[in-house]
């Protein structure tokens, strides 16, 4: 083993749920060069134990001490020179002073009374699923991380998919120093060991079990968080079938020995403080974990409440929620099938039927009339041309409309490039993620041997987002524009996505297809800038606002008196009025040069025939490389329709 991979340690931190108590430490280490703010984020917010960093005790000391100013537990650890993974039982027995655990060539004894880590994990990987669905949901809509959940509710939601339990003896006279464990799976072992409360589940039989150990050991630890918090060499690789894979059960052994080691460095840290007199060793060389443990580093240990530490400000700064969006537009019955090109295709479509079931030869009139004398090869040019110059122009349009920044953007018809942000906290229904457009559309059917028929269509397309470059922001109108999201999720209920949310009835002939622009996505907009008038609005509000706060502060108020007599007259008002006017301009302009444009809003053109595109692609060359495909094709058809209808024409009347 090399030098730097013995000097190689890692940064454990207890994850928290607490975002604004945070906000400042996170803040803190990202000024320290190790991680970004992004990242720090991430490792803190959560539950359970996290991977801060990694690297030498002397990079990881700066971010240890400001851990321990914020109270904030955690464990400078060097990871393990071997690993030995628990004992899968193949069979137990319970007594009365003890319970015997069998392998296929080993026999461990818990005696009443031993104490004990356990380990309680989903190898399935839904409940760290859940947990993060349940962070990002509460995250978006609230603003900050929600509570932790409680340890009933892990157990619950843990026994439900694919529990195993590790156990690891704690005692210190264990023969060999070395620390037994054992693993233990569903259906390991018999049910009828635990008489009155077997049960016909091997979950349950399971959790029982777990009950029954408690009552032995003495302390039972019991550690339920494997898989939600940042441990790169601790996490579920894979799921499904496979979900006790050789790979996930050395992740789970490599937590168990992680815990191992901070259950050992908290045993170090109370023998301190039971006597305080003894000094506090910087390394811990040796443990009575034996072969299974490594050297501990027991020099950064969370400080008690009485202890007096000087540390930085920890005012809550709370993250601003975001407004619940507006009213979104649900489109269904009669008023789906008679809006835009639906009314049109419906019209055409009871013309057809009506036509066909009145005339018994409908077929030889359409052919005779429709295509002998060429109006259908002549109707079928037209719509295929049209569709090609339509897209030319709308290829030439955006390639000849500049890309304008979000602080220098004009009125009139522009194209801008950025990220999407939103103004409100919107969620897509069945992903459930933070986004800026969705499209849910609903489709049913009355028999499985049935088509599917669009029955709904619920959409965003009114709620306002923002588009962010280099420069600043620029509000967007989506009304009315061509959207063209890249994310589809479609399915059923039935099939037991995770995308799909709870409050998704699961009916076997219903099904969802829903089209989203998640936030931050890269969007090309093609639309008309237009004033926001709220601005001037603004302006006069904060020069009222001004004058209003002057009025009620009189040591502010005297600095106007020129003259001292005590009293402000029409002259010396005018100028404090001047004053507040210039205060509040320069603080606008302030805003300006912070990298925002709150002057316009892109959305619809005023004309209908110019375009109005908001498209997540790259780049604008991706867009129109789409529109390049489809002119072909369109004109090809369209010039061959059009000589079909020529020959047709003369040939009917008779002309060649």
């Amino acid at each position: 083993m090399t030098q730097a991979a013995n000097n190689s340690y890692q940064l454990i931190v207890e994850a928290s749920h607490e975002q604004e108590h945070l906000t400042p430490l996170i803040q803190q280490l990202s000024h320290i060069d190790q991680l970004d703010t992004y990242s720090v984020r991430q490792r803190l917010i959560g539950s359970g134990v996290a991977q801060l960093a990694k690297g030498t005790r002397e990079q990881l000391q700066p971010m240890a001490n400001v851990l321990q100013q914020y109270h904030l537990k955690h464990w400078i650890i060097q990871p393990a020179k071997t690993l030995v993974e628990p004992v899968t039982i193949k069979s137990l027995a319970i007594e009365a002073e003890r319970i015997t655990f069998h392998s296929n060539d080993a026999k461990i004894v818990l005696e009443r009374g031993t104490p004990l880590l356990a380990i309680v994990a989903d190898m399935s990987g839904k409940l760290s699923e859940k947990q993060v669905k349940r962070l990002l949901v509460h995250t978006t809509y609230h603003g900050a991380a929600p509570a932790a959940m409680t340890d009933q509710e892990l157990h619950q939601e843990i026994f439900k998919h694919s529990p195993i339990i590790d156990l690891y003896w704690l005692s210190d006279d264990n023969p060999k120093g070395v620390t037994p464990a054992v693993r233990i799976k569903p259906g390991s072992f018999d049910h009828r060991e635990l008489e009155d409360k077997a049960s016909l589940s091997r979950n349950g039989n399971l959790s029982n079990l777990l009950d029954c150990i408690e009552s032995y050991a003495l302390p039972l630890k019991i550690n339920r968080q494997f898989g939600l918090g940042f441990l790169p060499d601790c996490r579920l690789h894979d799921t499904g079938d496979n979900v006790h894979s050789k790979r996930n059960q050395l992740a789970l052994s490599r937590y168990g020995l992680l815990q191992l080691q901070i259950a050992s460095q908290n045993s170090i840290l109370q023998q301190q403080t039971t006597h305080p007199h003894q000094p506090l060793t910087n390394v811990v060389e040796a443990s009575a974990l034996g072969e299974i443990t490594a050297p501990l580093t027991a020099n950064i240990f969370p400080p008690s409440e009485s202890d007096e530490i000087d540390h930085p400000e920890t005012t809550k700064t709370s993250v601003p929620a975001l407004p619940a969006p507006p009213e979104v537009e649900t489109v269904s019955g009669i008023k789906l099938h008679t809006s835009g090109w639906r009314l049109g295709a419906g019209i055409l479509g009871i013309i057809v039927v009506f036509f066909t079931e009145r005339n018994d030869n409908a077929m030889d009139i359409f052919y005779h009339y429709g295509i002998q004398t060429g109006i259908f090869p002549a109707l079928t040019s037209g719509v295929m041309l049209w569709l090609a110059t339509h897209y030319w122009r709308l290829k030439r349009r955006i390639e000849n409309t500049p890309t304008s920044k979000a602080r220098s953007a004009a009125m009139g018809m522009i194209e801008v490039h950025g990220r999407a942000k939103r103004l409100y906290a919107l969620v897509s229904p069945i992903s459930q993620q933070p986004c800026v457009y969705y499209c849910l559309k609903k489709y049913r059917r009355a028999s499985r041997d049935k088509q599917w028929q669009l029955s709904r269509i619920t959409s965003s397309g009114t709620v306002p987002f923002i588009i962010e470059d280099d420069t600043g922001k620029i509000q967007i109108d989506p009304q009315g524009a061509k959207l063209s999201p890249k994310t589809t999720h479609e399915g059923s209920p039935g099939q037991n996505n995770i995308l799909f949310s709870s409050s998704i009835d699961d009916d076997p002939n219903e099904k969802w297809k829903e089209e989203v622009i998640h936030e931050g996505s890269i969007l090309y907009v093609l639309g008309f800038a237009r004033s926001n008038n709220s601005n001037n609005n603004d302006l006069r509000q904060k020069v009222a606002d001004k004058l209003r706060d002057l009025k009620t502060d009189r040591d502010k108020m005297m600095t106007y008196d020129a003259d001292g007599n005590g009293t402000i007259d029409s002259a010396e008002w005018d100028q404090a009025r001047s004053d507040m006017e210039r205060q509040a301009l320069q603080e606008k302009l302030q805003q300006t040069k912070g990298r925002s444009n709150q002057q316009l809003t892109i959305g619809a053109p005023p004309q209908k025939g110019l375009p109005f595109v908001i498209a997540e692609t790259e780049s604008e060359a991706h867009l129109t490389r789409n529109y390049t495909w489809y002119i072909p094709p369109l004109l090809i058809v369209g010039v061959a329709s059009f000589i079909w209808a020529l020959i047709r024409v003369g040939t009917f009347f008779n002309l060649f």
